[in-house]
């Protein structure tokens, strides 16, 4: 839930809360004075200013490109220096009459036109060096400004760059792993969860999972692995990205890290999601494990020992359940196990890549239905609907008749559901006994 939502959510509920006795008047307004102060999040005001200054900055760049030969370069240096200066100005200006949304959009515009004076003051005076070094200055002195200004939306500026740097050098340049990159958005991270804003830290989580996937392409690529072995690994780390949220959540007394650990959820049992879907059709691309233990088992492993820590110390902070932290570490040895021990035939493949498939999507339904990860559920429900289905299309539409195959889906369903009502009756029972308890 975002920070608006919150607001609006308990602002909504506070006043049935008042007349059922269970919050006094005194501590409603304290608990809604409590969230006043916070920034909100990327509202549709903000939107409509940030495609403004985009488009702002877009025009200021078109305009002195298209007049640039025809300007001395000492006028062309200046006509840079004074639209940062006005941009700058008109920021300092509206967030002191606190127009927070139109600041951040002038900044965005600063920001851009940086961008562009670094390129045509190359372009003047012919300075030398590659253009990736010319986006890690342009970095540094991104990353500087939304030191100074605190601006959320420079901190996305920065995480943006530092995403396009780890396309580049990855891609682009073969360098494989980057952690340069890694640096700068884990730097951008760190502003993201300084600045208090929802929305950055959402991109800081993002720029995160999206420098693991570049990454981990490019590895395998690198080093000629399989389908089987690149997905099994990305199944590995996908859980140590929900893991690692998964900690942080339970950090009560830093709320900042706690919310970080929050968005971090979703991507990770998405990602531990698709990557188990996408290996149950590693058989159909023709080509398989070919029995060498090599560097993806030893990365493979690596991360599972992380996971097992991670959901270990989780456990104990009583942030998981016990069937959460055993289903994460076994959906992850499957994985490899998978890759490592994949069945001779396509049919026994497929169905043994659904089974691992059919058991993380439950896991993530069950994270959902007890925990703190409320998105697992529709997430997993999803999964399994989908999965059900791939697996009737692919095998089962082949060996039974489809009223048979559909009755065989409505009876796994129906154990689903039966299922959580049970879980749900559970919950609501020792909530019960909690509130007695403590009246």
């Amino acid at each position: 839930m975002t920070e608006s939502g919150y607001r609006k959510r308990l602002a909504e509920d506070l006043p049935r809360w008042r007349e059922a006795g269970w919050v006094t008047p005194e501590g409603a307004t304290a608990i809604l004075g409590s969230i006043e102060g916070k920034r909100a999040t990327f509202g549709l005001a903000a939107i409509v200013g940030v495609l403004g200054a985009l488009l702002l900055g877009a025009g200021v760049i078109a305009f002195i490109g298209s007049n640039w030969e025809y300007m001395p370069r000492i006028f062309r240096f200046g006509l840079l220096v004074a639209a940062m200066g006005v941009a700058y100005g008109a920021a300092a200006m509206l967030a002191a009459r606190e127009f927070r949304v139109f600041a951040d959009a002038a900044l965005l515009v600063a920001g851009l036109v940086f961008a562009a004076a670094i390129a045509l003051a190359g372009q003047t005076y012919h300075l030398g060096g590659d253009f990736s070094g010319a986006i890690l200055f342009w970095e540094f002195g991104i990353v500087g400004a939304a030191l100074m200004t605190g601006s959320a939306t420079l901190v996305v500026l920065s995480l943006a760059g530092a995403g396009y740097w780890t396309w580049m050098n990855v891609v682009d340049f073969g360098i494989v792993p980057h952690w340069e990159s890694l640096a700068l958005i884990l730097i951008g991270g760190g502003l993201a969860v300084w600045t208090g804003v929802y929305y950055a830290r959402l991109v800081a989580v993002l720029a995160l999972g999206f420098w693991i996937a570049v990454n981990l392409v490019g590895l395998a690529e690198l080093l000629d692995w399989s389908a089987f072995e690149m997905l099994s690994v990305a199944t590995t780390i996908a859980l140590l990205f929900w893991a690692i949220g998964s900690v942080l959540v339970t950090l009560d007394t830093k709320r900042d890290i706690a919310e970080l650990g929050h968005i971090m959820l979703w991507p990770g049992i998405a990602g531990v999601l698709f990557a188990a879907g996408v290996l149950q059709t590693a058989p159909e691309w023709g080509y398989g494990y070919d029995g060498a233990v090599d560097e993806w088992f030893v990365i493979g492993a690596i991360a599972m020992l992380g996971v097992t820590v991670l959901v270990a110390l989780a456990l104990t902070r009583k942030g998981l359940t016990i069937v959460d932290a055993v289903g994460a570490v076994v959906i992850g040895v499957a994985a490899l196990a998978y890759a490592y021990l994949s069945p001779q035939g396509d049919m026994e493949a497929r169905l043994a890549g659904g089974v691992i498939v059919l058991v993380a999507a439950l896991w993530a339904v069950n994270l959902g239905q007890t925990g703190v990860h409320r998105v697992g559920k529709k997430t997993g429900l999803a999964a399994f609907g989908i999965e059900i289905i791939y697996l009737y299309v692919v095998t089962l539409g082949t060996l039974l008749d489809t009223a048979l195959a559909f009755l065989a889906g409505g009876v796994l369903f129906i154990g689903l559901a039966y299922g959580l009502v049970r879980i749900d009756r559970r919950l609501a029972a020792a909530r019960t006994t909690a509130v007695g308890g403590a009246a």
